[in-house]
């Protein structure tokens, strides 16, 4: 079968009147994993070899090294700590001696409070459990958006997806943030207090505080607001009694560095899905950016 007849039984497939195409969509994903793979995990690898062997940088889960020091600090009963860039770097560095980068932790104390027990396993099996747990549950609130495509059909589009492989390699909360937010949308006609809930989840995310409010005041569902208000503030108590008040001092003490991060491109803008980024990527100034 060549490509031309995949893409066109696949755009067949997508027709009102013509049933899925599990096989011609099968192919597509495939191929597209093919060519990311190609594409993006090849000379990312070779590009990370001197550093890999030298100790400088894990093999994956770049991003994950912010968690586990994380977990580091809060299990040695220093969870203030984290919000130390110093002592955090520190951390970093007793877990991968020869690592000369940073990995910054911007999130609010209830990620922190998620991120606690990771230390409790070694680097790469906490790895594993962070990304194999939140996979996990983000293919289950995925797949009930398309329950017509199956587990094999809904898999596959979402493998061959390139912010996948991204979350993967970066041990990225990516698949984490997608589950609370689509297993919310999904719940949000018919079952009002547990999309409520999940929405106040995502509290770790602040950025979304700005967009999931406004949904639920112009769908006027009282009770996903009540939900999500409540489920928002159990977290924040939760962090606040098990991690303590310094804690939440330090987060509030190190935000201007995180808007100074998100301002000098720290974190790279080509990684976000904003207006913003997409501006920053065109070209445009920093202000330009944030009226946009």
């Amino acid at each position: 079968m060549n490509n031309a007849t995949i893409w066109s039984r696949l755009a067949a497939s997508l027709t009102k009147d013509r049933p899925f195409d599990a096989k011609a969509a099968t192919y597509t994903a495939l191929l597209l994993t093919l060519a990311y793979t190609l594409l993006l995990l090849v000379p990312t690898l070779m590009s990370w070899s001197e550093k890999i062997a030298s100790g400088r940088q894990p093999e994956f889960g770049t991003d994950f090294l912010s968690f586990y020091a994380a977990s580091t600090l809060a299990l040695a009963g220093q969870p203030a700590d984290v919000y130390n860039q110093a002592l955090h770097m520190a951390a970093q560095r007793s877990v991968f001696h020869g690592n000369t980068g940073y990995y910054a932790f911007y999130y609010p104390p209830m990620f922190l409070l998620l991120c606690a027990p990771l230390a409790l396993l070694p680097y790469y099996a906490a790895l594993a459990a962070w990304l194999g747990a939140t996979f996990a549950a983000c293919f289950a609130a995925l797949r009930q958006w398309a329950p017509a495509m199956g587990a094999r059909g809904s898999l596959l589009p979402i493998i061959a997806f390139p912010a996948f492989m991204m979350n993967v390699f970066h041990g990225q909360n990516a698949f984490l943030t997608t589950a609370l937010l689509a297993g919310g949308l999904f719940a949000l006609e018919r079952r009002p207090l547990l999309a409520g809930a999940l929405f106040g989840a995502l509290v770790f995310k602040p950025q979304f505080g700005l967009l999931i409010p406004v949904l639920l005041l112009i769908t006027g569902n009282w009770r996903a607001i009540f939900a999500a208000g409540a489920s928002a503030l159990a977290f924040m108590l939760a962090a606040l009694t098990l991690l303590g008040a310094t804690v939440w001092r330090g987060y509030f003490a190190i935000a201007p560095l995180a808007q100074k991060a998100l301002d000098e491109n720290q974190v790279g803008d080509e990684k976000m899905q904003s207006v913003f980024a997409m501006m920053r990527i065109a070209g445009a100034s920093v202000n330009g950016a944030y009226i946009a």
